[in-house]
């Protein structure tokens, strides 16, 4: 599931990367809040030059406010058992998808799970030794420290009370239990708020996977 509003090259990408994958999706949900159809027209694009067989969901309403509400919104349409939704700037390495399949199918208490940003800006000790401060509690965050680790090699999956809502994949059922919010508005740590219900629910079932992987070009 990829929600989008006005970034059609970097959806075209984005797209790309998701149908190159060497386990490729079976299905491709679109939610595009965009006024013109330029998005679609690359979607459609990509779609005829892969060889791949993953159907495309493409579902065109601007009046469609934020991206919890085009979360939300997807999920009418989404069919698979694990969903997965992704930002509209990211670029998938080729196993992202494989990677996140084989944790699910090992790991039964699994709910939810991220990947992880080979590019992210958050590697310095010093962000992180900060960040770590200011990020206690509830707020408490590992994502930087993991980042921080893939890039001297760590792949073991590593439990997680906070998964990146842009690059994350759930169990279908999850949310039967746990709905998206659509009442508050949420534009910003939307994933932190969702992850946190989730947790509730789902006692230690969040992970990030560091062999799933992908970059992240902030449009």
């Amino acid at each position: 599931i990829i929600p989008t509003k006005n970034r059609p090259d970097d959806l075209r990408l984005a797209v790309a990367s998701l149908l190159s994958q060497s386990c490729p999706p079976d299905q491709l949900v679109v939610v595009d809040q965009s006024a013109d159809l330029v998005s679609r027209e690359a979607v459609a694009a990509e779609m005829a030059r892969a060889e791949e067989t993953t159907v495309l969901t493409y579902l065109h309403d601007p009046s469609i406010a934020g991206l919890v509400a085009a979360k939300d919104a997807s999920l009418t349409h989404a069919t698979g058992d694990l969903v997965c939704f992704f930002e509209d700037d990211v670029v998938l390495e080729t196993r992202y998808l494989e990677e996140m399949h084989a944790a699910f199918a090992t790991h039964s208490e699994m709910v939810g799970c991220s990947g992880v940003i080979t590019n992210a800006s958050t590697n310095s000790p010093v962000y992180r030794a900060v960040y770590r401060l200011f990020h206690q509690g509830v707020f408490s965050d590992p994502r930087p420290d993991v980042y921080a680790a893939v890039s001297d090699g760590a792949d073991e999956l590593v439990p997680s009370p906070i998964i990146n809502g842009g690059l994350s994949v759930w169990r279908r059922e999850v949310f039967d239990v746990v709905p998206f919010d659509t009442d508050n508005g949420f534009h910003m740590m939307e994933d932190a708020e969702l992850s946190v219900r989730a947790l509730r629910r789902f006692s230690g079932g969040l992970f990030i996977n560091p062999r799933a992987r992908l970059a992240h070009y902030p449009s």
